[in-house]
């Protein structure tokens, strides 16, 4: 499935924003050790979380210890009790998680986390084309040939960027984008290489009146 991402620009200011692909497989780990608190830590030996931004980690089976020893489920930190949250690294093994777990005991060896990893876009070349809708013709694109568009090689992550008096010349309130990432570099294939789209969503272009 493509990640459906709405991207908000400001007519007349520049638009900067860098996007995470993780197409890399899926991360699960056994949760080694666990320090309650505000942010909570934990334990992973090799993780795989990247030192450029938070990234969304699923935790499951974190337990606490009630007042007689007994295990219960650890519910703050548990991710089918809330939303799917962010993971910041640490180091190589420990990372934080901003949910509170004070004066809670953790059942060690209870617990796990999973999150999706990166895809290594080293050498890849991309495009992004925004439309009225997904029928019409192209009213903007960003792409790694113009300069525009930046990939960065094992973090997946994909920057765009749209300079100030461009963004005041694009006749649209309400669009669509799509991201194509394709591997080799160079300018968007025609002869039937793999291309593979990666964004998607809405796209508003507002004015800062």
């Amino acid at each position: 499935m493509v990640p459906d991402i709405p991207l908000h620009i400001e007519r007349g200011s520049s638009f900067d924003n860098t996007m995470q692909w993780l197409g890399g497989g899926k991360f699960i780990g056994t949760i080694e050790d666990l320090t309650p608190g505000y942010p909570t830590l934990i334990k992973v030996s090799g993780h795989s979380l990247n030192d450029t931004s938070p990234s969304p980690v699923i935790v499951s089976g974190v337990n606490a210890l009630d007042e007689d020893g007994n295990p219960r489920e650890m519910r703050n930190i548990n991710s089918k009790f809330n939303q799917i949250i962010n993971g910041t690294r640490i180091d190589d093994n420990w990372f934080s998680m901003p949910v509170a777990t004070t004066n809670e005991t953790w059942e060690t060896g209870s617990g796990e986390i999973s999150h999706f990893l990166p895809s290594d876009i080293t050498g890849w070349g991309g495009e992004c084309n925004i439309r009225k809708n997904w029928f019409s013709p192209v009213l903007h694109t960003i792409s790694t040939a113009l300069g525009t568009m930046t990939l960065d090689g094992t973090d997946g992550s994909v920057r765009v960027q749209i300079a100030s008096n461009v963004t005041d010349t694009i006749e649209l309130v309400r669009g669509v984008y799509d991201i194509d990432l394709w591997p080799g570099g160079g300018a968007r294939p025609t002869n039937g290489a793999q291309i593979i789209r990666v964004f998607k969503g809405p796209v508003f272009l507002h004015r800062d009146y």
